[in-house]
């Protein structure tokens, strides 16, 4: 496949889940340490990500790669809870105690059926 014909797949698809998950080319940007003049290349069709960015995009959108590379892409939202991405890049900046720490206390309230106090 020619590297325009890809940049442009990826593009609408990268268009259509940010307009989906009400997501701005900053917010993305910020939240994967890219510049938004980078990020807008991406959005453009100009210019693809390199992996580790890639990986990161999706991550942070809680999509697979293919979601963002495939022509024939159907990204399924119906699982997307608004905040989900915020709450998975913050945990992932927590040290390894606090990450299981949390674990425990978010399994424990699991277990409790979501009882508020």
């Amino acid at each position: 496949m020619e590297e325009s014909y890809q940049r442009k797949i990826f593009s609408e698809n990268l268009n259509k889940i940010l307009s989906e998950r009400n997501k701005s080319q900053k917010e993305v940007a910020d939240a994967i340490g890219v510049s938004t003049q980078t990020f807008n290349t991406w959005v453009r069709g100009k210019a693809l990500p390199r992996m580790g960015k890639l990986q990161a995009l999706c991550d942070y959108l809680l999509i697979n790669k293919s979601d963002l590379i495939d022509e024939d892409s159907k990204v399924d939202l119906s699982n997307y809870v608004p905040g989900t991405d915020i709450l998975i890049k913050s945990f992932s900046e927590l040290p390894e105690g606090r990450r299981e720490h949390l674990l425990r206390y978010v399994e424990l309230l699991l277990k409790e059926g979501g009882k508020d106090d």
